[in-house]
């Protein structure tokens, strides 16, 4: 009797339960090699958020460390706060430069700080052969020739020198540093270059014509005329928090212009927080106390009124900036985090997806004053 051909004795076809299970295993499996690489992917994307925000801190710290490092008084004769500039006068109206805790939001973000100091870029010394007198209109004649015998030469290196921009005006410099024989000193400002004259080795200007746009220290500081010596290589600098940037300025801070302003130039992105706390000379540290001679508008030391606590005594800055990651946390169903606390600036009560980074830096003046 005719038998059907079988394959292989003892082998059938999978059933359909069986192909059943085979699938939801195959579906099992792949869900949690799903799951696996979604919570690792998580981890490295945490890894990296945390990894951002502490590197943007430690980069805004390391870049405003580097000037504090560097500020100088530029005076050769004798010790002065300018390292340091808490407050100056415009005119005859007394200016702050430093500030403790903004309020108002055109200047800075709430609750951050602004330092406004300076640093040296040479230490060329130029004497004054015709010093006609400060504060003037009139012509004042230095003594320069290192582009001599071309008068053209000589004048554009002075005017690189004394750091000369262009304004609809004309022609003026960055606010330098001059001083007599006996240390007093005053802050000059070019507003007009004449001419070189090669065969008398100077270089006419015209400075500060009239008191409207004079920069100066507080208080009656005068130099004598004997002995005058301009350092032009004091570089102001200013530096706030604003927008989620740490923003820095070439020159004094001034609230009546710098609100917000044109001058001051982004740096380093997703900074939410600047605090600065005093180092003075006697140890200790103090930020926002005006029992201790700091100035009840702003909370910053006083500049050249003398005492323990004016900024001529500043020998350093405990440095704080707070940072948070570029990326959020997207997969989270509440926002959790927050900017902590710094120095008096209470943290935020606004929560995000972000992680924030606070970063503390103790940065001590190396220059507070380059003597003779």
């Amino acid at each position: 009797m005719f038998q059907p051909l079988q394959s292989e004795a003892g082998q059938r076809g999978v059933s359909l339960v069986e192909f059943l299970i085979y699938m939801l295993l195959v579906v099992v499996i792949l869900v949690g090699s799903a799951q696996l690489l979604f919570m690792m992917r998580q981890s490295a994307t945490r890894m990296e958020l945390e990894a951002d925000a502490r590197q943007t801190a430690r980069q805004a710290v390391d870049y405003i460390s580097r000037y504090v490092r560097g500020a100088t008084d530029m005076n050769r004769k004798g010790g002065n706060p300018y390292a340091i500039v808490t407050w100056y006068k415009k005119g005859s109206v007394l200016t702050q430069a430093s500030y403790n805790n903004v309020t108002n939001t055109a200047l800075a973000d709430p609750g951050t700080d602004i330092l406004t100091l300076a640093y040296a870029t040479s230490h060329i010394a130029i004497p004054c052969s015709k010093w006609p007198g400060f504060p003037t209109s009139s012509t004042a004649w230095w003594t320069f020739n290192q582009g001599c015998p071309d008068d053209t030469k000589n004048l554009q290196l002075f005017k690189d020198l004394t750091g000369a921009y262009s304004t609809k005006n004309g022609e003026r410099s960055l606010p330098m540093v001059v001083i007599d024989a006996s240390g007093n000193e005053v802050w000059y400002q070019v507003t007009n270059y004449l001419k070189s004259d090669c065969s008398t080795n100077t270089v006419h200007v015209t400075a500060n014509p009239g008191l409207s746009g004079l920069l100066n220290p507080p208080g009656a500081v005068t130099i004598t005329g004997k002995g005058v010596t301009m350092m032009p290589g004091p570089r102001f600098v200013s530096f706030r928090v604003r927008n989620g940037w740490l923003q820095q300025k070439q020159g004094f801070f001034d609230a009546a212009t710098d609100n917000p302003g044109t001058d001051f130039q982004n740096v380093v992105p997703d900074v939410e927080d600047f605090q600065i706390a005093w180092i003075f000379a006697d140890g200790t540290i103090w930020n926002n106390d005006p029992t201790h001679d700091l100035t009840s508008t702003g909370a910053v030391p006083t500049q050249g009124a003398g005492g323990t606590y004016d900024a001529t005594n500043v020998v350093g800055l405990r440095i704080t900036v707070t940072a948070r990651s570029n990326g959020t946390l997207y997969w989270e169903h509440q926002a959790r985090f927050s900017r902590p606390a710094a120095e008096d600036h209470a943290a935020s009560t606004t929560r995000d997806k972000r992680y924030h980074r606070r970063i503390v830096q103790v940065v001590m003046i190396r220059n507070r004053n380059l003597g003779e």
